[in-house]
């Protein structure tokens, strides 16, 4: 199984936004550029898939995060 960048973070429960960060700031290694109908995609195996939800469950929502706190109680 192969699915799009898009695909995959909605597998992991990302944001397609997220995902096209943490490859650009190197967080994460993404998988090479593939044409697909004349258009460069990414590809990614569901062993990709996992490494996403591994990278997820260790770093994502870690450090000062969201303020939980919204009426000051």
């Amino acid at each position: 199984m192969r699915v799009s960048t898009q695909k995959a973070a909605r597998l992991t429960g990302i944001g397609q936004a997220t995902l096209q960060r943490w490859v650009k700031t190197r967080k994460l290694k993404a998988p090479k550029l593939t044409r697909v109908g004349g258009v460069a995609v990414r590809l990614w195996s569901e062993r990709d898939v996992a490494r996403i939800r591994r990278h997820k469950e260790r770093f994502y929502g870690q450090g000062k995060g969201r303020r939980t706190d919204l009426h000051g109680k």
